[in-house]
């Protein structure tokens, strides 16, 4: 058997970089789709939320929005998606800067995020689509709750609860898992960093 020509070990070397480029890729969508919620530390993908929680921010992160709309009855907040990626977000501000919110991604700042697609995971590795049993044996403290404050009430497993002092002293769900006929829906982010 002849050694491979000059055109096959060229060849060759394109699939080799073309494999280890594709594995590079994947590896890197992956980490683009996991949601760690430290103490006081959020990440959604590549968004580290606490660095930037404004909707420029999100924008710098995941890149121009699939559309933008004002939330009814909530004029400086606004419900942002990228449906890609199956996440929903909404932004807001109590202070000034937040009268037309789609334009002013600079003053709204993030209040919750929801992720929906089956690549969204957590740091503990509970990803959309789970079975409730896999959710409970990652997260033995989780409980079913409904929150109802912020924009809008949800219904969900409380994986990581915080509290809050602001208006009064209760416990938020910094992250939450949505679920429907035993399997985890999706994950919602409550951050409610709008200020004054």
């Amino acid at each position: 058997m002849s050694p491979p020509s000059k055109d096959m070990r060229i060849a060759f070397a394109i699939l080799a970089l073309a494999v280890v480029g594709g594995s590079v890729s994947i590896v890197r969508a992956a980490d683009t789709s996991v949601i760690r919620i430290g103490v006081k530390s959020e990440t959604i993908g590549p968004w580290r939320v606490q660095a930037n929680p404004s909707l420029a921010g999100a924008i710098a992160a995941f890149g121009a929005p699939s559309w933008c709309r004002r939330v009814s009855g909530l004029p400086s907040f606004a419900s942002v998606e990228w449906r890609g990626l199956g996440l929903r977000a909404v932004f807001g501000t109590y202070g000034t800067g937040g009268a037309r919110p789609c334009r002013a991604v600079r003053a709204i700042r993030l209040d919750n995020a929801r992720a929906s697609s089956k690549d969204w995971q957590t740091g503990r590795g509970l990803r959309v689509g789970d079975s409730v049993a896999k959710l409970r044996r990652l997260y033995p403290q989780a409980t079913l709750r409904t929150y109802p404050r912020g924009v809008a009430p949800v219904r969900g497993w409380w994986l990581v609860v915080r509290t809050n002092r602001v208006p009064d002293l209760h416990s938020v769900p910094a992250l939450l898992a949505t679920a429907q006929a035993g399997r985890v829906t999706g994950f919602v982010v409550s951050v409610h960093a709008e200020g004054d």
